[in-house]
């Protein structure tokens, strides 16, 4: 297990539009699971039933604990974010529908950048099949949704 990836992923996670806090509680419970042991670490892995103010107390007292260096610009934490989520999805572990979503809260937080606007492209032709308008892509069927958002991940790799 990769600690800095992991928490990189958390982190970008964090900077985009909603954020489940039980994901720190998760993160803990990996760590514990791969040999490292923190104070703040058993207890956060504790916290399920616990508001999000005080899961992220003990989230930044393990960061400090685990000397994980964070030193890191928004845009890399998004990218550590975007680059798990293209594992998840690639595995069979997020649908391919769900991780699109993702992916277009990843390009407006990137301010549209090109790295990820073919999502938000792709995200507009899955609102447009409904009215059987194609704009961006030709032959784009319903049935092809999961497979060209596949695709696009594909090419992230």
């Amino acid at each position: 297990m990769d600690l800095s990836f992991h928490t990189y992923k958390i982190l970008g996670q964090k900077l985009l539009s909603w954020f489940d806090s039980q994901i720190l509680v998760d993160w803990a419970l990996d760590l514990l699971e791969n040999g490292y042991e923190t104070e703040s670490l058993l207890i956060l892995a504790g916290l399920d039933n616990t508001e999000t103010e005080e899961r992220e107390k003990y989230f930044w007292k393990c960061i400090k604990e685990l000397n994980i260096d964070i030193d890191k610009k928004e845009i890399e934490l998004i990218d550590f974010y975007v680059k798990s989520l293209t594992q998840e999805v690639l595995s069979g572990n997020v649908t391919p529908k769900f991780a699109l979503k993702k992916m277009c809260e990843v390009v407006a937080k990137t301010d549209y950048s090109e790295k990820y606007i073919q999502f938000y492209m792709l995200d507009e032709e899955v609102e447009f099949l409904n009215d059987r308008k194609n704009i961006f892509q030709k032959k784009f069927t319903p049935g092809d949704i999961n497979l060209k958002i596949l695709e696009e991940f594909k090419s992230l790799k």
